[in-house]
């Protein structure tokens, strides 16, 4: 679950199972910044506070920015692997 403060910053939890194992903690508190372009795209960094890895995302804003998807992008701190996401606002 994401939370985006309208000026550039947001703060998230994560639940990952990598390789049918579950993380140590049930929600990893994540923190990071955002920029969206004026043609809906943009760019997220996530940095985890748990260990201090960090994830840049590409990201598209949709359906009046009711939707966003991403994907995981170079440089990204952890092993080879492409990551994509989806997430609907709630109000």
């Amino acid at each position: 679950m994401t939370q985006f403060d309208g000026k550039g910053n947001l703060t998230q939890v994560d639940h990952i199972i990598v390789n049918g194992q579950a993380p140590a903690e049930d929600w990893t508190p994540i923190i990071g910044t955002y920029h969206v372009n004026a043609n809906c795209t943009g760019t997220i960094r996530l940095d985890n506070l748990s260990d201090g890895s960090f994830v840049n995302l590409q990201i598209v804003v949709v359906r009046q920015g009711k939707e966003i998807h991403t994907v995981v992008t170079a440089p990204f701190d952890g092993p080879a692997r492409t990551v994509a996401s989806f997430g609907r606002r709630v109000d």
